[in-house]
């Protein structure tokens, strides 16, 4: 959506005793008692204050005061500031989810107060509010919120490309703490009472927790309660692929696997995203002489990993992933617009029965190994990439040697692995029909993604944030 249009208005809130909801429920702010009417806890709920009184305690660093359905918390800081956190004593700043950092607000917690039911609130989320934001939000229980894919620190334009998914509220705070933990960001208290390094602790204590981290969960049964993944909410994906469970990062190992005509540095970005979280994550470099050298490759790849791993193949490499993706420590694969052909089958066959890619030309020399045709190079591999990225990528060509496209593979690992697809539609290498067909039989949670065919380079964000899907939620999905 290009900035807020039509009724900006917060409308009735709701909640009159304890919290309230405004705009909808697209902002939650936490009073002094629990509201059962719209399950909000109250602010010393939130806050963890002392059940018995206590009168030498103070909120010293501050106090959370609300959070929106996107997961920004609105926070009052205390006497004392934390370490990193921007303003004044008195002020309320934001924990924004588009940066994983704070923001000042410059206002007193009076004016924001004032500024929240102004009817101004929606221009601070230009941009980021869609034409049915209103009714999505007020279809929500105020325990949930809206987790954004890709996510907003990944770089895309959140306005293109978005997919919205209902998660519990407690889940998105703690994917927000985690991720900006692993950049460096000190957040402790920021989210509530439990940290996620007592997270684990509390919940062998307190199992009656649902969510992961249960950031709002205090000792009272009555905020545990409140605060349980809510009934019909997936915490393992909504069937496409496209939630992010939160308990940690799961697992923890990436093996990437490159294409035809290609090599291993155009996963860079890829690398870049996912070692930023924290993952361990290792290239395979496909001679692409043989099937049986790939497999190879990618075998001895495996073997090093020191645990279980999430395999992700891009074109030609799917086929190399179907075949030794049955490694033991293989947990799940993802096909980056890639080829999956079952036990039996060649990588040719695949093609049969779908429509030509003219300008996806290979050059075939006499010794039977092909190159992608130059003048056609854009167009047909890399036509989302910048014209001195697609000429890198033409100009550092490996070729392959065509053979291997007509050795049938022994193995199908998706036909007992997970798997997950992430398919460009302005695929040029492959019939958009063909993508769709393989990535249905193999019955993948799909994603698909305006993109050309060398969307494993053009698209870092799209493609990590569905191998981050995948090792989170792996382990249980078959």
């Amino acid at each position: 959506m290009e900035g807020v249009t039509g009724d900006t208005r917060p409308r009735r809130p709701r909640g009159p005793r304890g919290g309230i909801l405004l705009y909808d429920g697209w902002l939650g702010i936490f009073g002094g008692s629990p509201s059962a009417e719209v399950s909000l806890p109250s602010i010393g709920q939130v806050n963890a204050f002392p059940v018995d009184v206590d009168w030498t305690w103070t909120p010293t660093e501050g106090l959370i005061v609300a959070n929106d359905v996107l997961g920004g918390v609105f926070f009052l800081n205390g006497l004392r500031p934390a370490a990193g956190r921007p303003g004044v004593p008195g002020e309320v700043i934001y924990f924004d989810p588009r940066s994983l950092d704070w923001t000042r607000m410059r206002l007193s917690h009076r004016e924001w107060l004032t500024w929240s039911v102004s009817g101004e609130l929606p221009h601070f989320y230009d941009g980021l509010l869609w034409p049915r934001w209103r009714e999505d939000v007020a279809a929500l229980r105020s325990d949930q919120g809206i987790a954004v894919l890709p996510s907003f620190w990944n770089g895309t334009a959140p306005a293109t490309g978005m997919t919205r998914t209902i998660l519990p509220m407690a889940d998105i705070l703690t994917f927000q703490f985690d991720a900006a933990r692993r950049r460096g960001r000190s957040l402790a208290g920021v989210f509530g009472r439990y940290s996620v390094e007592r997270a684990a602790d509390h919940r062998s204590e307190h199992p009656c927790c649902d969510t992961p981290h249960a950031i709002y969960c205090t000792l009272e049964p009555v905020v545990a309660g409140s605060y349980r993944t809510p009934p019909g909410v997936s915490r393992r994906g909504d069937g496409r692929g496209n939630l992010m469970s939160t308990n940690g990062r799961g697992i923890e190992n990436v093996v990437l696997v490159h294409g035809a005509f290609a090599d291993g540095s155009g996963w860079r970005g890829v690398y870049d995203k996912l070692t930023t979280l924290g993952y361990r994550v290792t290239i395979v470099q496909n001679p692409l002489t043989s099937m049986e050298d790939d497999v190879a490759a990618t075998t001895r790849v495996l073997d090093r990993q020191n645990g279980p791993t999430i395999l992700v193949g891009h074109s030609w490499g799917g086929t190399v992933i179907t075949e030794t993706g049955v490694h033991p420590n293989v947990a799940g694969l993802v096909y980056v617009s890639a080829l999956a052909p079952d036990a039996g089958e060649t990588t040719a066959q695949q093609y049969e029965g779908f429509g030509p890619t003219p300008d996806f030309v290979i050059d075939v020399a006499e010794d039977g190994y092909g190159f992608l045709n130059p003048d056609t190079f854009k167009a047909g591999f890399a036509a989302d990439a910048s014209d001195a990225d697609a000429a890198f990528l033409r100009d550092s060509q490996v070729p392959v040697n065509m053979a291997a496209f007509s050795t049938p593979v022994k193995n199908a690992a998706w036909r007992d692995k997970p798997s997950w697809a992430v398919i460009a539609t302005d695929d040029r290498a492959f019939d958009q029909a063909m993508l769709q067909h393989m990535a249905t039989r193999i019955k993948a949670k799909i994603t698909n993604v305006a993109a050309s065919h060398a969307l494993f380079a053009t698209q870092p964000g799209v493609v990590s944030d569905v191998i981050v899907t995948a090792a989170q939620n792996a382990g249980g999905a078959r």
